[in-house]
């Protein structure tokens, strides 16, 4: 669960189903009712942004590793020293 900026909402993800979902929040303490918000893939890291956006963490591929052997030859090939 995650507070708006504001502090007046709760967001929660449900997980079954799994749906964004909001909560106002009143001074006294208590919730209100859930309120579906939208589909939301559970396995994403996230946070409420300010105003009505919220910042999810994209699930990307990593960056492959490449490894070159002999590329300090290559660079003074390229740019021999005077």
């Amino acid at each position: 669960a995650r507070w708006s900026r504001d502090g007046r909402q709760l967001f929660t993800v449900e997980r079954r189903p799994q749906v964004m979902t909001a909560r106002e929040f009143h001074p006294e303490g208590s919730l209100g009712p859930a309120r579906r918000l939208f589909d939301f893939d559970y396995h994403y890291d996230w946070d409420a942004a300010p105003g009505d956006r919220f910042l999810v963490a994209a699930d990307a591929e990593a960056p492959a590793l490449v490894f070159v052997d002999g590329w300090f030859a290559e660079l003074e090939a390229m740019f021999p020293q005077r």
